[in-house]
């Protein structure tokens, strides 16, 4: 048996003693796990033609000390050099543009590591618990990096010391290390998942960010009070998730006090952090058992600010469902609001016969009288037998 199992181009297992291996020409991927632990491996050589490495191919190699990738490699998958303790020196070829997750997670000997124009992904804890790293590099190019990706490196704790908000390209990285009142510089476009995990009283979020990433301010209880900037576009669903002190927010110009707030949570189970999730999602996005929430936020948001026009329009879109869901609750006064609201007229009498029928169908008499009623005295009867009908 020889040193490699190569099979249709894939280098399937290795059988050798390690040292420094080359890799045959004309293999073009290394399947997962296949140098997994061989601790005698000191370094690797790749020929042009590999394009793809498997993950945890070469994880646990405690005793590689070097890795040269080749121009064809545009990806570097999740796992590859985990726990790889004796890699000091990385160079990565010009044609990479991601990083996976945890690919050097635990190398704790690479001291700097520069990554090429064009990268645009380092993904999660990429360089994560790379204790020994002093030295990145990272090109403008670089668009996306995962939570954690240099979490537990010398060179975080250094930038942390410079300033505890740290931003690379526009991207808010890392403020776990802020407390009480925190402004975020200008600068910032984005702020990055699981940014803040602290004591945070109050933040000024500028009118440069246009993204709020999942988990970005989970657990800061101590946050009172938050004021989303028209500017941002997106905002993860549990972006604010455990912030359980919040008791004023203020979205689009929409402000939700401390009353309405408690009024939601009390009456509807809907946690402060929710109402601005839910406000950022569309109704293509909103799982069906969040549903009741969603109609719940959109309106009271709608009853705040008529006029904020993205909150109008999924109320638009998703009319008939909001009217079914209503009667379903016999929330009459809800729905008395909804008649009386010169803004949805139209989609009111699109969707009445249909709303007539749904509430016959679901026995809501009280409902069904209501919306009787205003067809009869708004909109008016085809003929003498639809009335009839009612």
């Amino acid at each position: 048996m020889g040193e490699f199992d190569i099979q249709d181009g894939v280098l399937k297992r290795y059988h050798g003693s390690g040292g420094d291996v080359v890799i045959p020409e004309g293999v073009t991927s290394i399947e997962d796990d296949t140098f997994t632990g061989c601790t005698a491996l000191t370094s690797v050589t790749f020929p042009d033609s590999v394009t793809d490495i498997g993950e945890f191919a070469f994880s646990e190699c405690t005793g590689l000390t070097s890795v040269s990738f080749p121009n064809s490699m545009t990806c570097i998958r999740d796992c590859v050099f985990q726990g790889c303790t004796g890699l000091t020196s990385v160079t990565f070829p010009d044609s990479l543009t991601s990083i996976g997750i945890e690919a050097f997670e635990g190398c704790t000997g690479l001291t700097s590591v520069s990554f090429p124009d064009g990268l645009t992904a380092i993904r999660d804890y990429a360089f994560d618990e790379c204790t020994g790293l002093t030295s990145v590099t990272i090109p403008n190019s670089v668009t996306d990096i995962g939570e954690y990706a240099f979490s537990d490196t010398a060179w975080l704790d250094a930038r942390r010391k410079e300033d505890p908000l740290v931003v690379v390209n526009g991207i808010l990285i890392d403020a776990t290390t802020c407390e009480g009142d925190v402004t975020i510089p200008d600068s910032v476009t984005k702020i990055n998942r699981r940014a803040f995990r602290s004591n945070l009283t109050s933040v000024n979020i500028p009118r440069s960010v246009k993204c709020i990433d999942d988990l970005a301010f989970v657990q800061c209880a101590s946050l009172s009070s938050i004021t989303i900037p028209d500017s941002v576009e997106s905002i993860a669903y549990r972006a604010f998730i455990g912030c359980t002190g919040l008791t004023s927010i203020i979205v689009r110009s929409i402000r939700f006090d401390r009353d309405t707030l408690e009024e939601l949570e009390q009456a509807w189970e809907i946690r402060p952090w929710e109402v601005i999730g839910t406000l950022f999602r569309t109704l293509d996005q909103v799982p069906s058992y969040d549903v009741p929430k969603t109609w719940h936020v959109r309106w009271t948001a709608f009853r705040l600010c008529p006029e904020d026009e993205r909150n109008a329009a999924e109320i638009r879109s998703g009319f008939t469902s909001l009217m079914s869901f209503f009667i379903d609750r016999n929330d009459t006064e809800v729905m008395q609001e909804i008649l009386g609201s010169s803004r949805f007229q139209d989609d009111i009498r699109r969707c009445m016969d249909e709303c007539i029928g749904y509430a016959i169908e679901r026995e809501a008499y009280e409902m069904q009288v209501m919306l009787t009623n205003f067809k009869k005295e708004k909109i008016g009867y085809t003929d003498a037998t639809e009335q009839l009908q009612l």
